[in-house]
């Protein structure tokens, strides 16, 4: 009797999508997948990709659709918790000072280093996978139009403030899909009246935790942190030369959550992203010194901030080759935010400034790399009616 035996197939001839047998219906499948990890930008538009029958449409339609969903439903979350709040104002103010909206330009000290760490958790295009140490230096300066009143003879709607910090951090990487890590942060912000009567300034620190999670077809980030706060007051009174300088202690918090999805073409990658931020703050009452209620009594105060964030960040590789590489990355998003602040008790009524509820960040940046290191430098702008901030930014990182 004639024996049969089944011809022997070494696995490179079977890993090759020219083997046949049991492999050979499904060549096309595994084209599609070669294609899509490949990620050419020619197989998108082309005739053998329109059909809605081959993996990598579906793929590619799955992250659009749950692109607009998560976008739809951001500004759809704005729109239903905004009209919660329609009317809310921080408009009226009873004392002539700016004690109460330091903490809320604490809020934006606080959004701004969210930002710049936020930047550096994006970026997934790193020399090397493994342990990532860096840092952030950062300074701005502006002008807010809030309704802030002054004394006689001075402009009631301008105010200067100022920002300045640092922040450092280390991390983790577990794979390529997970990474975990801690931050310090130290930020100083200053505020100013237009008659150089009074002058406020706030000492912060933060420390926090930061991770990523990938998955196919999307992302989700999240920070988180604690610190403390010493606020400062010095006031003039407007009929004399007498100064009064009031000192409070104040507790932060911040939480932040984001889920985007990455599309990449060619050197190209288009990144739209969601978000959502909580800040809470709480500081002691001030007592002048020397003790003159008519300079300063101030309560304690109770700030809260919610932010609903839509954003999109572009990235391009210029020029690259075995050791160095240019690259440019811009970040454009909105943020609503839903504020909330408690006068908890005092010899004044107080409320803060309005200082605008909408607000436009755009930052481009520009990024070298040399080996295992990472230099950046970059530019900040947030805008709204109100307020106009400038801030410049640059870092290092050092990946092992």
């Amino acid at each position: 009797m004639e024996s049969r035996t089944r011809p022997f197939r070494s696995r490179s001839q079977c890993g090759s999508f020219r083997c046949k047998g049991i492999f050979s219906e499904h060549a096309d499948a595994f084209r599609d997948v070669r294609d899509l990890a490949q990620w050419k930008p020619e197989k998108i538009f082309s005739e053998e990709f329109l059909p809605g029958k081959t993996i990598f449409c579906r793929v590619f339609w799955k992250r659009f659709i749950f692109f607009l969903l998560f976008w739809g439903s951001g500004l759809f979350g704005s729109v239903q918790i905004g009209s919660l709040y329609l009317g809310f104002s921080l408009a009226s103010i009873s004392a002539q000072t700016l004690y109460p909206s330091v903490p809320l330009v604490g809020v934006q000290s606080a959004t701004l280093e969210n930002i710049m760490l936020l930047q550096n958790l994006r970026d997934t295009d790193r020399p090397c996978i493994g342990r990532n140490s860096w840092t952030i230096g950062y300074g701005t300066g502006g002008v807010m139009r809030g309704n802030v009143q002054t004394p006689a003879g001075a402009d009631p709607n301008r105010f200067e403030t100022s920002f300045g910090g640092i922040l450092t951090g280390t991390d983790l990487n577990f794979g390529t899909t997970s990474r975990l890590g801690a931050f310090f942060a130290y930020d100083s912000v200053t505020l100013k009246n237009a008659s150089d009567s009074e002058k406020a300034n706030a000492d912060q620190y933060l420390w926090g935790l930061y991770g990523r999670k990938d998955w196919s077809g999307g992302y989700f980030m999240g920070t988180g942190a604690i610190g403390h706060g010493r606020l400062r007051q010095k006031t003039f009174s407007e009929n004399s030369t007498l100064e009064a300088l009031g000192e409070t202690n104040a507790w932060r918090a911040y939480a932040y959550g984001e889920l985007g999805t990455e599309f990449r073409f060619s050197s190209v990658i288009f990144q739209p992203f969601w978000g959502l931020q909580y800040y809470h703050a709480s500081s002691g009452s001030e007592t002048a010194d020397p003790a003159d209620p008519a300079l300063l009594s101030l309560p304690a105060l109770e700030t809260n901030s919610f932010q609903n964030v839509v954003g999109v960040r572009f990235a391009g590789t210029f020029w690259k080759n075995d050791v160095h590489s240019l690259c440019a990355h811009c970040s454009a998003f909105w943020f609503h935010e839903f504020l909330t602040m408690d006068d908890l008790g005092g010899t004044d009524s107080i409320s803060a400034q309005d200082v605008g509820r909408d607000w436009f960040i755009i930052a481009p940046t520009l990024e070298w790399t040399i080996g295992n290191f990472r230099i950046w430098s970059g530019y900040i702008a947030m805008v709204n009616d109100r307020e106009t901030l400038h801030l410049g930014q640059g870092g290092f990182a050092f990946c092992w």
